[in-house]
């Protein structure tokens, strides 16, 4: 993991995390997994670009 960040407002939370994943195969298995879990509504991959 590389850094997470969380916001709340009137009881809901934002949240962000950042991290490192072997190939998107993982990344696919990892968003799939979290959307499973109640109380998630959005999951969504934000390209931070290859360095």
């Amino acid at each position: 993991m590389r850094s997470i960040g969380i916001e709340s407002n009137d009881g809901i939370f934002e949240g962000t995390i950042m991290l490192f994943v072997h190939d998107t195969h993982h990344l696919d298995k990892l968003i799939k997994k979290l959307k499973e879990i109640h109380g998630i509504l959005t999951v969504s991959r934000i390209d931070g670009g290859a360095k």
